[in-house]
């Protein structure tokens, strides 16, 4: 599927502006590209670099996705288990190596964590099924102080804006891709084993003394973070099983 390019005029000023999207060849709607130009491409800086600190505490859990609202609309799905079959979000440990920061910069490479995007992939012919799998075909999750990127080479990143909102006692994350918006809220319930997960990342395969000893020594880091730095406040609500009312 492929995006037309658009063309716009502004007679005052004589200015034409043409943006022109690639084209999609790959199997799962995404075309190969350089994973630095893309990154370069779509966050310019201008030679400057922010960053904050941020332990990510709100982020690690498991979040389940409700609402999906496409920009354009659509003649069929994105893709087979695409971003508009999103189910969850599951965040296990705010790094994915021995390489800790609580540094979030504007470059998303700069932050890889271990978490997986999990879309419901549903049978379109006899037999019916439906199951969970990785979101199109799996991929590393990486994060910025304003955007999550996904996936995995050759193939062209997913790269989402997000955002952070407390309503009531329920904490929402809200998802913007090129295509779509996407509204998650956290579940009570723990992500549970990393090793039975989908997650692309090296602490995946780490021993469980390993993971502990990781875990301390960013219990350490977080302790010397400033209260007024530390991360979005966790939901108060008690863990139910019925989804939110909206």
């Amino acid at each position: 599927m492929k995006n037309p390019c658009r063309i716009g005029a502004i007679p005052s000023m004589l200015c034409l502006s043409v943006v022109c999207a690639l084209s999609q060849t790959a199997s799962n709607g995404r075309p190969a590209s350089n994973r630095v130009e893309h990154s370069r491409s779509l966050h310019p800086t201008n030679g400057v670099s922010s960053k904050k600190s941020d332990d990510l505490a709100w982020l690690v859990g498991r979040w389940r996705c409700v609402t999906r609202l496409y920009f354009k609309k659509q003649d069929h799905p994105l893709g087979t288990a695409a971003q508009d079959s999103l189910d969850y979000f599951n965040v296990y440990f705010p790094y994915a190596d021995d390489n800790l920061t609580l540094q979030l910069t504007d470059n998303p490479e700069d932050r890889p964590i271990a978490a997986e995007f999990l879309a419901r992939l549903v049978s379109d012919f006899a037999p019916f099924e439906e199951k969970l799998r990785a979101m199109e075909d799996g991929g590393s999750v990486r994060i910025g102080r304003h955007h999550i990127r996904y996936g995995h080479a050759p193939f062209e990143d997913q790269d989402f804006r997000y955002s952070f909102e407390k309503r009531g006692d329920w904490s929402w994350l809200i998802l913007e891709s090129k295509d779509m918006r996407l509204e998650l809220y956290k579940l009570g319930a723990e992500v549970g084993d990393i090793k039975n997960s989908r997650v692309k990342a090296p602490i995946k395969d780490y021993t469980p003394e390993h993971m502990a000893e990781l875990q301390r020594r960013y219990d350490r880091m977080k302790s010397t973070l400033p209260v007024a730095t530390k991360s979005a406040p966790k939901s108060t609500r008690k863990p139910e099983t019925d989804p939110p009312k909206i």
